[in-house]
């Protein structure tokens, strides 16, 4: 793994309570820094989720809360204690940013978000949200190309 600059400025977003977003262009490490911040998380209370994977993007499209609590349990999470969550790909589930604000304020979660910005212009995936996009406000971080730096 290339270690990039901006994962030392990363590895500060686990000590904020807030939801960090993770944006930049294609193929220039975001879903690498998810996991290289995932890795840096001092406890085994984590998981990845990837939502290409079709069982997850199922999982997230649930309209029961409960649903997707039981699902991540599943992933070994023990949601009564500090987790992480960090999700890649969170563009292909638009309900997602519900379901990340739900847990959030319910539980406390920890969530680490990849968005892709070639698609979604900075915050707008967000904007649409109404006043969930409250929760993202001045945690996104952009990496750029690795040529950039």
């Amino acid at each position: 793994m290339y270690q990039r600059i901006i994962f030392d400025e990363l590895k500060t977003h686990l000590l904020k309570p807030q939801i960090t977003v993770i944006t930049g262009m294609r193929r220039v490490g975001k879903s690498t820094a998810l996991k290289y911040l995932l890795s840096q998380v001092n406890h085994q209370n984590k998981t990845y989720i990837d939502l290409e994977k079709i069982e997850n993007r199922i999982l997230f499209s649930e309209n029961s809360f409960t649903t997707i609590e039981s699902g991540l349990k599943s992933f070994g999470l023990d949601l009564s204690k500090p987790c992480v969550i960090a999700i890649d790909e969170i563009q292909l589930v638009p309900a997602s940013v519900s379901i990340v604000k739900y847990f959030y304020d319910t539980y406390g979660i920890k969530v680490l978000i990849d968005r892709f910005k070639f698609v979604l212009p900075e915050k707008s995936f967000f904007r649409k949200f109404g006043r969930e996009k409250a929760y993202f406000r001045n945690v996104s971080t952009y990496i750029s190309g690795i040529f950039d730096f």
